[in-house]
């Protein structure tokens, strides 16, 4: 505004579309670990991920969570995770860090044993 309080013209609109949440697949699965990759539907716009947040549930309220940066994904786009117990049911999720601590939404949990 300007010093009398009035506004200038407003820009032309731009439509924009959010991103398409995470989609988790099970890649492989033994006794005490599991490793998975994901996927994005829709289409690629270009935005650079530089972490991902893991996070696993099991039970009696068990909980894994950790900070994974892109780099450490391996070579086959999956992140592992250890130290599970043989013959129990686990849901794992993930979640895309942009930037500055700008995080994304939870994917969907996904469900292994």
């Amino acid at each position: 505004a300007n010093t009398v309080g009035e506004w200038g013209s407003w820009s032309p609109e731009v439509r924009v579309r959010t991103l398409a949440l995470l989609d988790i697949a099970i890649d492989n699965i033994g006794e005490n670990y599991i490793a998975f990759r994901w996927t994005r539907g829709g289409e690629d716009r270009g935005v650079t991920v530089d972490r991902y947040q893991v996070r696993v549930t099991g039970p009696d309220d068990w909980r894994y969570e950790d900070v994974v940066a892109a780099s450490q994904v391996d070579g086959q786009g999956r992140i592992t995770v250890r130290g599970l117990q043989p013959d129990r049911m686990y849901d794992v999720s993930l979640c895309a860090g942009y930037g500055d601590l700008e995080w994304g939404l939870w994917s969907t949990p996904q469900s292994f044993a």
